[in-house]
C-alpha cells in the first residue's frame, strides 16, 4: 500500500502543477456568471475573478478517474478556481457535445480525458477559435494543437510491464497481451514499449487483443479465448490496466491458473495493490 500512497502523493503534486500551468495559460479578469450543469440545472455562482475550468472525462468505469476527479477538483478549488465536471460515459458523440457545452459556458480552460485520440480535433478547433485553452489529460488528442499535454511516459510503462514478466519468467514462455481501447493513443504507446522490450527475451506473444472502451469484462473473455487458441496454456498475461487485470485473474481462477500465471497491470487501483 506504500506504493499506492506514493502514487497518490504524486497525483496531488501533478494536479497542483497542471493547475499552475493552466493559470499561466489563462488571461485574468473573468466576469461574474451563473453556472449551469450539462442538464441546465443552476449551480454555484462563480467569483468575479475565478478561473473557470471545464473537464470532460471519458467515463468513471476505471477507479483511477474517480480519484483523479476528486483530487483535481479539490486542488483547483483550494486555489480559487471553479470546476465544471462532465462524464461522457464512453460515448464520443457525448464528449463532443459536452465540450461544446463547456465552450458555450465560456470556460477559460477545458481539460479532456479523451475517449478517442482522433475524433475530437474539430471540436478542439472550435474551443481554440473561442479563445479557450485546451489541456489533454493523460490521453493525447491527435492533430488538434492543444495547449498542454500531461501524461505518463507510456512507452516506459509498457517496458516496465515487459520487464516484470521477464523477471517472473526467466525461462521464457507464452504471453497473452490484453490491451486497452484501440482508440486510446496511450494503448499504442504502451504496446510499443511492451513489444520492443520482449523482442530479445524468451517470451513470445501468442495472443493479442484490444478491450474497447476499456471494458474490463472483455479481458475475462480474452483470457478464455487465448487459452482456447493456445491449447489451454499460458505462462504470463499483460493487461492494459488493473481493471482488466482483475478480470483476467478471474478467468485464470476458473482454469486453476490464478497465482501460478503472473499478471501485470497498472494504475494502482486498490484491488491491484491488495493483490
Amino acid at each position: 500500500m506504500s506504493g499506492r500512497k506514493r502514487k497518490q502523493e504524486r497525483l496531488h503534486a501533478a494536479c497542483a502543477l497542471v493547475f499552475a500551468l493552466m493559470l499561466g495559460l489563462v488571461v485574468s479578469g473573468c466576469g461574474r456568471y451563473a453556472e449551469t450543469d450539462h442538464e441546465g440545472r443552476k449551480t454555484e455562482e462563480a467569483g468575479e475573478d475565478a478561473v473557470r475550468i471545464g473537464i470532460s472525462f471519458d467515463s468513471f468505469v476505471i477507479e483511477r478517474w474517480l480519484r483523479d476527479r476528486d483530487v483535481f477538483v479539490s486542488t483547483a478549488q483550494s486555489l480559487g478556481a471553479e470546476v465544471n465536471v462532465q462524464n461522457a460515459n464512453g460515448e464520443v458523440s457525448e464528449q463532443i457535445a459536452q465540450i461544446r457545452y463547456l465552450i458555450s459556458k465560456k470556460m477559460n480552460v477545458i481539460v479532456i480525458v479523451a475517449i478517442d485520440a482522433s475524433k475530437l480535433s474539430e471540436v478542439i478547433g472550435e474551443a481554440k477559435d473561442a479563445g479557450i485553452r485546451v489541456v489533454c489529460y493523460d490521453r493525447l488528442i491527435l492533430n488538434a494543437g492543444t495547449d498542454l499535454y500531461v501524461s505518463f511516459d507510456n512507452e516506459k510503462v509498457g517496458t516496465l510491464m515487459a520487464q516484470a514478466l521477464e523477471d517472473s519468467l526467466p525461462e521464457g514462455g507464452d504471453v497473452f497481451e490484453i490491451l486497452g481501447s484501440a482508440s486510446d493513443n496511450n494503448t499504442t504507446q504502451v504496446r510499443h514499449g511492451f513489444e520492443q522490450e520482449l523482442k530479445n527475451s524468451g517470451l513470445n506473444i501468442v495472443y493479442s487483443t484490444y478491450c474497447d472502451n476499456w471494458l474490463a469484462e472483455l479481458a475475462f473473455d480474452a483470457v478464455n479465448e487465448g487459452l482456447e487458441k493456445n491449447g489451454g496454456s499460458v505462462d504470463g498475461v499483460m493487461c492494459g490496466n488493473d481493471d482488466l487485470a482483475g478480470q483476467a485473474i478471474k478467468a485464470l481462477t476458473e482454469h486453476k491458473l490464478a497465482g501460478i500465471v503472473p499478471v501485470v497491470g497498472q494504475d494502482a487501483d486498490l484491488s491491484g495493490c491488495q493483490r
